[in-house]
C-alpha cells in the first residue's frame, strides 16, 4: 500500500487518450495512473453539456459544435450561471426548499442597512486598501444570488437588480479602478474583490451595461493581470491555491469581457506554460507549495494546508476542468491525473467522520465561519465535480468517496450547503454508487510531517514542527494565540464526538495547554497583526515511520519558540493503544513547566474523571487534584491513560470562556464578540519549575471502559502489556505483544542502542515480529545522514523475502541492515525477512 494512503477503492486504470503534444510548454508527458481526460455520459450531475466534438473518451456531446467564439463565451457563462445557481434544481425536495429559505435569509441580513449610494455599507465605507471593497461585494453577491435563483423571493426583482448595478457602479468609481494605488492585503486587489466580481458580473449580466461590465473586468485585469505572477510585475510567481483561484478568475473575466486571450492565459496558468511548468498545479512538487507525491500538500512553503488551500486549490480545479471542458479553451494537461489521485492521497485520509482534522487547516482554526465541518464539505462538493468528468470505477470512487463523508458529516447539508451544492448531491445519490467510508490504518506524509492513525471508532493525529516545516501561521489579525500549535498538539477525534475542536473550541481553550504539548508557561503576546508569518522550528528531527500499516513511531526534536525549554517527544502508534514519551525536558526560565496529557471540552453532561478508581475533579475549579504517580486515569466516554512511570498529575475540570472576536479579527474573517463557555477536562504532568531532564511516559487507551484502563494498567505493571524500553534525550523506544506479533518502536535522535536495536545515526524504527517474517521499517527524520545502519540485537533471519532498492543486508544474524537514507526527505524504506 502507498506510504500515504489508506485503504480505498482502488481507481480505473487507462492509457491517456492525448498526446504530450497536447500540453505545451510541459515537455513530455511522464507515465500516469489512469486518464482524467475521460467524460461520462450526460446526467443531472454534469455542470453542462460538452461544448466541442467528441474526443476519445468522452461521450457524444448533447449539444452540437457552436458557430463562433461569442457563441461559446455565451455558452460557458451560462455554464457559470448553472454552477453558481444549481440550473435546474429539484424544487420539490425539502433539502433544496431549505436551502432557498437561507439563500433568502443572506440576501434579507446584506440588504440590512444597504444603500445603492456610497457607501453601500455604513460599517464598510472604501478606505485605502481593498477590504472593505471585498467585504461589500461579498454581500452584494449574496443578494445577487438570491435575486438570479429561481425559487428565491427576491428572483427577477427588478428593483433589486436595479439596485445592485447602481452599487456597481459606485464600487467601479470609487473601490475598484485602476486609477487607485494597491495598499494593504494583496489578496482583496487581485483574489478576493476579482472572485465576487465575475460571480456578479454572471448573475446579473443581463441588466449590467456593456461599459461597466467591462470596466469591472478591465480593472481585474489591472490589479491582477497575469496569473502566472502577484501583482504587475514578474518577480514573485504564483503557486498552489493562489495560482488555481487567479487562473480561474482570469478565464471568467475574459468570458465576461469577450477575450479569448484571458482564457488562453488562465488555463495555460494552471500548466505554468509560461515558467516551463515549475509551478503547475497538476505536477507534484518536491519542495515549496503544492501537492507532493506522498499526499502531502504545503502553502506558504512551509505549512501542510491540505484542509483549507488545499480544499481552495480542489475547489477552483473542480470548476475550471468541466467549466471549459469541450471549448475551444479544454484544459488537456495530461497531469490532470495528479488532482484526481490527491482525493484519496490528500484529503481523505484527513477527513474522519465528516470533519477536515484542524492538523491541515493552518489558521483558519480560528475563523468562526470556517469550519472543519465546513472545509469537508467544501472538499465532497469539489469531489461531485470532478466526477463528472471521470468514468467507470474512477467515477464511482470518487462519487463514493463525496457521499461517504456527506453522509457521515455531523452538518445537515440541508441548512449549510448551497442550492447549487444540494442539487449535485441529490443527483449523485440517484447514481447508486456504493459509499466510501473511514478505514482503520496508518498514513504517514513525511514532506508535510503529519500522520493520521485510525480505528474503527476513533482517530489520532499530531502537529509537529521542524527547521522544515513551521509551527503555526498567524497573521491578517487571525489565529492570535497559535503560539503551540505546532508543538506536538494533538488531536483525538471520537465518532461520539466528531466535533471535539469544530465547536467553539479555540477561543475557549486554554492555548498554553493543549494536547500533547509541553510548555513553560511564561505569558506570550497575542499574535493579532497586521501581515502573515509562519514562525519554524530550529530542530531538524521530526518525523517517523510505520509498519504493516498499522503500527508505527512519530517524534520531534523539540525546542519552544526562544529555546528556553527543550526536550524529546514520541508517540508510538500500537493500534487500540498511542504511548506518548517526553524525555530530556529542560528549561532555563522561572516558569512552571507542564505536559498537557488531555484537554477535553465537555459538551455532554458532566462525565465522570477516576484516579486508580476513585471519582476526582468532580466539580469544575482551577487548583484540581495533584496525584502522585497513579497508574491510571479514566475520563468517562472518552478512553483510559495509563502511566508507564512515576509521575506527579494535576487533574481538573475547568469552565473556560472566550469569543472568536478574540482570537480572529481579519478583515473578512473576524468572529463575533459573543463570549462562548465551556467546561474541560484537563490531565498534565506537572514538571515543576526549572526541570532538567524531566520526562513523562503515558498510554491513551481512546474509548476504553473503566474496567479495560485498569487491566492495562495491571499489564503494564507486570510486564505482559505496553512496556517503555528507553526513554532519555538520544532515544525513546516501547515495545508490546499484540495480535499480530510483537511490536517495537524506536526514534533514536542519534547513534543509540537499546537491548533490541542498535543504529548507527539518527532513525525512527518499526519493527513486527511476526511468527514466520520479521517486518522492518526505517525513516531518517532528521534528513541529515545520507546513510543509516540498523542492527536488530539478538534477532537473526533466514533470508530476504523482500526488500526497497534502499535497503542493503549486511548480515542475516545479528540482523543489520544498511538504508541509503540521503534525498529520500524523511520517507520509509522497509525490508521483510523470514525467520
Amino acid at each position: 500500500m502507498p506510504e500515504n494512503s489508506l485503504p480505498v477503492a482502488a481507481p480505473e486504470h487507462r492509457p491517456d487518450p492525448r498526446s504530450a503534444a497536447g500540453s505545451p510548454g510541459r515537455g513530455p508527458a511522464r507515465p500516469r495512473r489512469r486518464s482524467v481526460l475521460a467524460g461520462g455520459a450526460a446526467s443531472a450531475l454534469m455542470l453542462a453539456a460538452p461544448l466541442g466534438g467528441p474526443s476519445a473518451a468522452r461521450a457524444e456531446p448533447a449539444v452540437p459544435s457552436l458557430a463562433s467564439t461569442d457563441d461559446e463565451l455565451d455558452a460557458l457563462r451560462r455554464r457559470w450561471f448553472d454552477l453558481l445557481t444549481g440550473g435546474d434544481v429539484p424544487t420539490e425536495d425539502d433539502r433544496i426548499g431549505a436551502a432557498l429559505q437561507r439563500q433568502d435569509s443572506a440576501a434579507e441580513r446584506a440588504l440590512t442597512g444597504f444603500s445603492p449610494t456610497a457607501p453601500l455599507w455604513p460599517d464598510a465605507p472604501f478606505g485605502s486598501d481593498a477590504a472593505n471593497v471585498s467585504l461589500a461585494l461579498g454581500r452584494l453577491r449574496a443578494i445577487a444570488l438570491a435575486w438570479a435563483t429561481p425559487g428565491c423571493r427576491i428572483h427577477g426583482d427588478a428593483a433589486i437588480g436595479a439596485d445592485l448595478v447602481a452599487a456597481l457602479e459606485v464600487v467601479s468609481r470609487d473601490g475598484y479602478h485602476p486609477g487607485r494605488t494597491p495598499s494593504g492585503n494583496w489578496w482583496f486587489w487581485e483574489i478576493g474583490v476579482p472572485n465576487a466580481l465575475t460571480d456578479l458580473g454572471v448573475l446579473l449580466h443581463d441588466v449590467l451595461p456593456d461599459a461597466l461590465l467591462l470596466a469591472l473586468m478591465d480593472a481585474i485585469a489591472h490589479f491582477a493581470p497575469d496569473p502566472n505572477y502577484r501583482g504587475r510585475g514578474t518577480s514573485l510567481r504564483e503557486t498552489g491555491a493562489n495560482r488555481v483561484d487567479k487562473s480561474l478568475r482570469c478565464a471568467l473575466r475574459g468570458i465576461l469581457r469577450r477575450d479569448p486571450a484571458d482564457l488562453v492565459l488562465g488555463r495555460d496558468a494552471l500548466s505554468d506554460v509560461a515558467g516551463g511548468g515549475g509551478a503547475s498545479v497538476f505536477g507534484y512538487v518536491t519542495s515549496g507549495d503544492g501537492f507532493y507525491e506522498d499526499g502531502s500538500f504545503i502553502q506558504h512553503g512551509r505549512l501542510p494546508y491540505v484542509g483549507t488551500y488545499g480544499t481552495v486549490a480542489l475547489s477552483g480545479i473542480s470548476q475550471i476542468l468541466p467549466l471549459l471542458a469541450g471549448s475551444t479553451w479544454e484544459v488537456t494537461d495530461p497531469e490532470q491525473s495528479v488532482i484526481y489521485d490527491a482525493i484519496e492521497r490528500s484529503f481523505a485520509p484527513f477527513i474522519w467522520q465528516g470533519v477536515m482534522m484542524d492538523t491541515v487547516r493552518g489558521r483558519a482554526v480560528s475563523r468562526q465561519q470556517d469550519s472543519g465541518s465546513r472545509n469537508a464539505l467544501s472538499a465532497a462538493h469539489s469531489t461531485l465535480l470532478l466526477a463528472q468528468g471521470a468514468t467507470g470505477a474512477l467515477r464511482r470512487q470518487l462519487l463514493g468517496r463525496a457521499l461517504g463523508w456527506i453522509t457521515t458529516m455531523p452538518l445537515d447539508i440541508a441548512e449549510v450547503a448551497s442550492v447549487a451544492q444540494i442539487s449535485r448531491f441529490i443527483a449523485a445519490e440517484s447514481e447508486g454508487a456504493e459509499l466510501l467510508h473511514d478505514e482503520p490504518g496508518l498514513a504517514v506524509f513525511p514532506d508535510q510531517e503529519r500522520f493520521v492513525h485510525r480505528r474503527d471508532d476513533w482517530a489520532f493525529t499530531v502537529s509537529t514542527s521542524s527547521s522544515r516545516i513551521g509551527r503555526y501561521e498567524w497573521g491578517n489579525r487571525e489565529n492570535g494565540t497559535a503560539w503551540y500549535q505546532g508543538d506536538g498538539a494533538s488531536y483525538l477525534q471520537l465518532a461520539a464526538d466528531p466535533q471535539q475542536t469544530d465547536v467553539d473550541y479555540w477561543p475557549t481553550i486554554d492555548p498554553y495547554r493543549l494536547p500533547g504539548t509541553t510548555v513553560e508557561m511564561s505569558p506570550r503576546a497575542s499574535g493579532l497583526a497586521d501581515g502573515t508569518g509562519i514562525p519554524r522550528a530550529t530542530a531538524a528531527w521530526a518525523g517517523g515511520t510505520h509498519v504493516l500499516d498499522a503500527y508505527g513511531a512519530w517524534g520531534m526534536d523539540h525546542a519552544d519558540h526562544d529555546g528556553a525549554l527543550t526536550g524529546r517527544l514520541s508517540w508510538f502508534l500500537l493500534g487500540d493503544l498511542i504511548v506518548m514519551l517526553g524525555a530530556g525536558i529542560t528549561c532555563t526560565t522561572g516558569a512552571e513547566v507542564e505536559t498537557t496529557v488531555e484537554n477535553r471540552a465537555l459538551r455532554r453532561g458532566a462525565p465522570a474523571l477516576r484516579a486508580d478508581g476513585s471519582v476526582i475533579a468532580a466539580v469544575p475549579e482551577e487548583t484540581g487534584t495533584e496525584i502522585e504517580d497513579p497508574a491510571w486515569v479514566h475520563l468517562e466516554g472518552v478512553g483510559g491513560y495509563i502511566m508507564l512511570g512515576p509521575q506527579r498529575l494535576r487533574v481538573r475540570r475547568r469552565v473556560r470562556q472566550g469569543s472568536w472576536w478574540d482570537i480572529n479579527q481579519g478583515a473578512d474573517t473576524s468572529g463575533d464578540d459573543v463570549q462562548r463557555t465551556v467546561t474541560y477536562a484537563e490531565i498534565s504532568v506537572l514538571h515543576g519549575v526549572a526541570p532538567k531532564d524531566a520526562s513523562y511516559a503515558v498510554a491513551i487507551a481512546p474509548t476504553a471502559s473503566v474496567r479495560a484502563a485498569r487491566r492495562l494498567a495491571e499489564q503494564a505493571a507486570e510486564g505482559s502489556g505496553v512496556q517503555v524500553v528507553a526513554n532519555d534525550r538520544v532515544v525513546q523506544s516501547v515495545s508490546a505483544r499484540l495480535s499480530p506479533g510483537t511490536m517495537r518502536l524506536a526514534n533514536a535522535f542519534a547513534a543509540a542502542s537499546t537491548p533490541w536495536l542498535a543504529t548507527s545515526g539518527p532513525a525512527s524504527v518499526a519493527l513486527a515480529e511476526l511468527p514466520r517474517t520479521l517486518e522492518l521499517s526505517v525513516s531518517e527524520p532528521s534528513r541529515t545522514a545520507a546513510e543509516t545502519t540498523v542492527t536488530l540485537t539478538g534477532l537473526s533471519a533466514a533470508s530476504v523475502a523482500s526488500a526497497d532498492d534502499t535497503v542493503a543486508v549486511l548480515s542475516l544474524d545479528p540482523v543489520t541492515v544498511r538504508v541509503a537514507t540521503g534525498g529520500s526527505r524523511g520517507a520509509t524504506h522497509r525490508i521483510a525477512l523470514t525467520r
